[in-house]
This record gives C-alpha cells, sequence and structure tokens, in this order.
C-alpha cells in the first residue's frame, strides 16, 4: 500500500506529488 493511497480519491505515489495535491486543495478551499 501507498504511504499516500486514495489521498483525494486519487493515488499519489510520492510525497512531492501529494504536496502538490496540497496546493492545489488549498486553493480550491480558498474559492
Amino acid at each position: 500500500m501507498s504511504e499516500f493511497e486514495n489521498y483525494h480519491g486519487v493515488k499519489y505515489e510520492t510525497s512531492e506529488a501529494k504536496k502538490m495535491a496540497d496546493e492545489l486543495n488549498k486553493v480550491t478551499c480558498a474559492i
């Protein structure tokens, strides 16, 4: 199992991908 499995419905295999998703999530929540 990946550490970031099913993060927001998408499987991220690297912390970098999760970091980018976190940044996108912040922007989405701000809208």
